[in-house]
């Protein structure tokens, strides 16, 4: 297209003289007006400030930049009005001729204005398809400049204020009121400050340098506005490329979250990651805007290929149709609405009737011979079998699992009472244990002379006998040491023996015991029942379980426990000892205090299975399970109570405390069937 020369004269009038009321915008170099020619064309005319410096020479090189510029997303260059004349000016009272020029470039009207005043951030203005139109339309432009004659034009000014927008929404670069033609890809070095503050590269604001980087710099500030507003770009300085891709996501799917096909995301990723790599700080680091406008390419084909995949989809569908009759297609791919036409009833046929009609057709086509229809019901009755198989198999397993966990919290339930209740009855024993040395504390060490012997002793066990159904036997021993051995024995008119001996069959064997070696410290019964006196002079620390279940008493100042073992009834028992202490004892005392301060043991047999057995005898009435009792103190457990066999399945075990820290008791329990057998869940 040709480009005219317009007149001075002419502008004046489609401008009105320049007045205010046709000026659409202002640059750093001129006012833009607009005006309308005779043939009705818009054209938007930028009179050019008068600029020092710039002369006939520089101006000409500055039109022949526009005049070369013919692209479709650069602003088209329609004419110029360049009025050079001398004219007479008052001056100091004076009259004198001063040489005065108009400088004013003519370009099309575009009427979606500036890029500016359409920029904002994801949650509302331009979508994104006209966002990355715009984008590409830039680089596009950009392109061209660079690269679309022999030598370059740098732009150098290049921002969003300084793109135009048609009705359309297609961008076009304007402003070439900075832009040089270099005649190489050389860098140069200027004095002059040009651009605009925010889009100049590092290198020409420290060093004055100017590149084709110069405006890929520039191109980077602007795709990332147009992507993410204003904003955007002093975001992206805070973020990492990682974090500030995902920040651009998050927020163009909050807006377009129905309606953001599959390759939106693939295009913002790429917009951003263009435009980071172009505000790189070290120029060799950005792209060539050719590299850009490729990748650009790239993510647009992938939108046109999901294009055809849709087209390809609904020809797939329309091919669908072919398999049913003639008649059948054209009522499915009619419109909703009268199938007089279609329909095989005839005029007035409803839609309803027609449907029906149509499908009776094809049913009786497909489906309608006796042999298919007993193929579908013999298929049909093997999928109601597995289904219902499966789902009969499910609910057994949900019932079943439901009623387990039932049983399960039921046995754990019963267990823990049962090892309450046991618990509650050893203490009781063990309670009416520690009155009795309270007892012998007070009336045999602390009289003087002792108020109990062997006669009243042995007649106070037998009468209160009912306080202690479970014990079947108790002894004391005292405290003897070295020292004080001969002038025991001789009170006592017998020597001190051992609990065994080499020829001895067993405890309490007097006839086979041997005198009791010289030792440090002694501990020899004094007192016992009558069933149990022929313990009496034996020492209770020559034997020893015994005297391992002395030091742990008087050292803790609790009842210490044995491991069982058989009593002479063929029963399992354990032997409970009580330390007695002098009467300046203190309840707090340290071991060692309570070591100087015993002067003598308690010890009864404690008949755990008669325990348990009476136990159970109150509990008659709920034995639906099965109660075994075990001393797991060592790696192997010792059963007290119930039998070896622990049985299989579900079970429970409850933690006992019996008093003694050193030792461990467990209750085990089972289901038992109601006639007596486990039961195993």
């Amino acid at each position: 297209m040709t480009t005219k020369e317009f007149s001075l004269q002419l502008l004046k009038e489609i401008t009105d003289n320049f007045s205010e009321k046709h000026i659409i915008g202002h640059g750093g170099y001129g006012v833009v007006y607009k005006g309308v020619l005779a043939d009705g064309e818009e054209i938007a005319l930028k009179r050019l400030y008068p600029v020092p410096g710039l002369d006939d020479t520089q101006f000409t090189n500055e039109f022949n930049n526009l005049m070369k510029a013919q692209h479709p997303n650069v602003t088209r260059l329609i004419g110029y009005c360049y009025n050079v004349k001398n004219e007479r000016v008052k001056l100091n009272d004076k009259y004198v001729f001063a040489h005065s020029d108009e400088k004013v470039l003519c370009f099309e009207y575009l009427k979606g204005g500036s890029l500016d005043k359409h920029i904002s951030d994801e949650s509302c203005g331009l979508n994104w398809h006209t966002r990355f139109k715009i984008i590409k339309g830039i680089c596009e432009g950009l392109n061209y400049l660079h690269n679309g004659s022999k030598d370059p034009i740098y732009h150098l000014d290049l921002k969003p204020e300084n793109i135009m927008l048609d009705e359309n929404m297609v961008p076009k670069i304007g402003d070439f009121g900075l832009s040089r033609l270099f005649p190489s890809a050389r860098t140069y070095v200027t004095i002059k400050v040009i651009g605009t503050i925010g889009y100049m590269p590092p290198e020409f604001i420290e060093r004055r340098e100017i590149t084709s980087k110069f405006d890929i710099f520039s191109l980077g500030v602007t795709i990332t506005r147009i992507v993410a507003g204003y904003d955007g770009y002093s975001k992206c300085a805070r973020m990492s490329l990682e974090e500030f891709i995902k920040h651009v996501h998050e927020n163009w799917e909050k807006r377009l979250q129905d309606t953001m096909s599959s390759y939106t995301p693939e295009q913002v990723t790429t917009c951003i990651k263009i435009a980071l790599s172009c505000v790189e700080n070290t120029r060799e680091k950005r792209p060539n805007i050719a590299e850009i406008v490729d990748k650009l390419n790239m993510v647009d084909t992938t939108e046109s290929l999901s294009t055809s995949q849709i087209a390809k989809k609904r020809s797939w569908n329309s091919e669908r149709l072919s398999f049913f009759p003639v008649g059948a297609r054209d009522v499915l791919s009619a419109p909703a609405g009268p199938f007089s036409r279609l329909s095989p009833l005839g005029a007035g046929a409803t839609l309803a009737e027609s449907t029906k009609m149509l499908g009776c057709h094809v049913y009786s086509k497909y489906f309608g011979s006796r042999k298919a229809r007993e193929r579908w019901w013999r298929s049909l009755l093997v999928l109601w079998i597995i289904g219902s198989t499966l789902a009969s198999f499910h609910l057994f397993h949900y019932i079943n699992s439901n009623a387990v966990e039932k049983r399960r919290d039921s046995l754990a339930s019963m267990c823990d009472e049962r090892a309450r209740m046991l618990q509650d009855q050893f203490n009781v024993s063990m309670n009416h244990l520690h009155a009795l040395a309270i007892l012998v504390n007070t009336f045999h060490h602390s009289g003087n002379p002792s108020s109990i012997n062997q006669v009243t002793f042995a007649t106070y066990m037998e009468r209160t006998a009912f306080e202690r159904p479970l014990t079947s036997g108790v002894a004391y021993a005292v405290r003897v040491t070295h020292a004080e051995r001969d002038q025991f024995e001789r009170q006592q008119g017998w020597s001190i023996k051992k609990m065994y001996s080499p020829n001895s069959q067993g405890e309490g064997d007097a006839a086979g015991a041997m005198i009791r070696e010289p030792d440090e410290e002694y501990a020899p019964v004094i007192f016992a029942q009558d069933a149990y006196k022929n313990v009496i002079s034996f020492d209770m620390l020559s034997g020893a379980d015994d005297r391992e279940n002395i030091i742990r008493a008087r050292e803790s100042g609790r009842g210490a426990l044995t491991a069982p073992f058989q009593l002479l009834n063929g029963r399992i028992g354990v032997i409970l000892t009580y330390s007695v202490y002098t009467s300046e004892a203190v309840v707090n005392a340290r071991p060692q205090e309570l070591i100087q301060a015993a002067i003598g043991y308690l010890g009864a047999i404690i008949d755990m299975e008669a325990l348990v057995d009476k136990l159970l005898h109150q509990l008659a009435g709920k034995q639906s399970i099965m109660v075994n009792v075990y001393d797991t103190t060592y790696e192997y457990p010792i059963r007290m109570y119930g039998s070896n066999d622990k049985g299989s399945g579900m079970y429970h075990n409850s933690s006992l405390n019996f008093g003694d820290p050193s030792r461990r008791h467990v209750m085990h329990c089972r289901w038992r069937w109601k006639d007596g057998s486990k039961l195993d869940v």
